[in-house]
């Protein structure tokens, strides 16, 4: 049953506007914020518009002859009716964001927006030189560290939003990567997270620089009291490494990931809130 619903989660795509909503609590309870409603909303679904355009479009283009999971194709099957929501919810959010956000909170929002499209852009026109400048997994992560960190940074809050975004950028790189090996594996050995830390490590040799630079932003962070994020990516650190060794199939395995990276960080928002 809890399985059923994170899979409609998944092809709804659903689950990524959750993990920017709940990450985006978590930054703000950590910088002693208060977003308005009206400005989550418009958040959550700006992230969706994007994330569900992404997933529609790469149903054609280049992308469109490898093989496309299913959460790639629910919106194809029901094409009609997915744009005219799409249309329903972009009107929607742009009447609500005129009145949510200031002039500057809407202009670096509509930067959010250009690098969306960008994205978008690129991944209908993927090719093998678009992935070796800049991977597909690698702009999905910089877009959902940006999404979860754009309502402190609309506000000024630029040097601490700029760790943050740097240190999620790799939490969400770890999920895409995770993902993309268990698809792509001949055997059940490789799904181990010892065989999967020596196969990235294989074929990304800035791995390693890259996991200590991220180490040193954890430390960092921890020291300045982020500790919500710190505690929520660690969590879902312990929660990686367990689904890698659970006996389950590779669709179950990757879309339980996905969901811990919205369900364990809003445990400790309630528990915050609950206090």
């Amino acid at each position: 049953m809890i399985i059923t619903v994170c899979e409609l989660l998944n092809r709804m795509s659903l689950d990524a506007p959750l993990v920017v909503l709940v990450w985006q609590e978590i930054i703000s309870l950590d910088l002693n914020i208060n977003p308005t409603l009206n400005q989550k909303v418009v958040l959550v679904l700006s992230i969706w518009l994007a994330y569900s355009a992404d997933r529609y479009l790469e149903c054609f283009g280049e992308r469109s002859g490898v093989k496309l999971q299913s959460r790639h194709t629910f919106f194809l099957r029901n094409q009609k009716f997915f744009l005219m929501i799409w249309v329903i919810i972009l009107l929607f959010s742009v009447f609500l964001s005129m009145n949510a956000f200031s002039s500057f909170q809407i202009i670096t929002g509509w930067g959010l927006v250009v690098l969306a499209i960008t994205n978008q852009t690129f991944s209908y026109f993927e090719s093998s030189g678009t992935k070796r400048i800049f991977s597909k997994r690698n702009r999905t992560s910089l877009l959902l560290s940006l999404a979860c960190i754009y309502l402190p940074f609309s506000i000024g809050i630029l040097f601490e939003g700029l760790l943050i975004t740097s240190f999620l950028f790799f939490m969400f790189w770890l999920n895409c990567t995770q993902i993309i090996l268990w698809e792509n594996a001949n055997n059940l050995e490789k799904l181990h997270l010892t065989d999967y830390f020596l196969l990235t490590c294989q074929k990304n040799y800035f791995f390693i620089p890259f996991a200590l630079l991220s180490l040193g932003l954890f430390l960092f962070l921890l020291c300045a009291g982020q500790t919500f994020i710190c505690f929520s990516s660690i969590t879902i650190l312990v929660a990686n490494y367990f689904i890698n060794r659970i006996s389950l199939n590779i669709d179950y395995k990757r879309v339980m990931l996905d969901q811990c990276y919205w369900f364990l960080p809003i445990i400790l928002v309630i528990i915050k809130y609950v206090q």
